[in-house]
């Protein structure tokens, strides 16, 4: 990218990398987690391979909002498993995380990103 490339960029654009950036270290490092530390029951491999494969190409910034569509139902059954298992204050944060996956998806793929563009038939403000 040439630099006169850079200085046109807005900064809703560099605020969709740096929420694709924070919310690819959050999953990568929860599946981690889930991987090392705790146990697995049912479909919780499942979901680790989900959080790390889609944390990882968010990072990475390959179809950024695509990823985003699936991790959202993954956020939000995580959240479920949290509110039944008696974890409520985790769940509290892991449906927040859905919200910023929903927000992923609104603000589009970001600087950087590979493989989309801009968000069709919608109307930002721009900043």
């Amino acid at each position: 990218m040439a630099t006169s490339d850079l200085a046109a960029l807005t900064p809703r654009q560099y605020t969709a990398l740096m929420v694709r950036i924070a919310l690819g270290i959050f999953y990568v490092s929860h599946a981690l987690l889930m991987w090392t530390i705790f146990t697995f029951d049912h479909a919780a491999p499942y979901l680790a391979a989900a959080e790390l494969a889609g944390g990882a190409l968010l990072l990475l910034g390959v179809y950024p909002r695509t990823v985003a569509v699936v991790l959202l139902p993954v956020a939000l059954g995580t959240a479920l498993v949290h509110v039944s298992t008696g974890l409520g204050l985790s769940a509290g944060y892991v449906a927040y995380l859905a919200v910023c996956v929903g927000g992923q998806l609104v603000v589009a793929s970001g600087v950087l990103a590979r493989g989309e563009s801009e968000p069709t038939g919608l109307t930002l403000p721009s900043w």
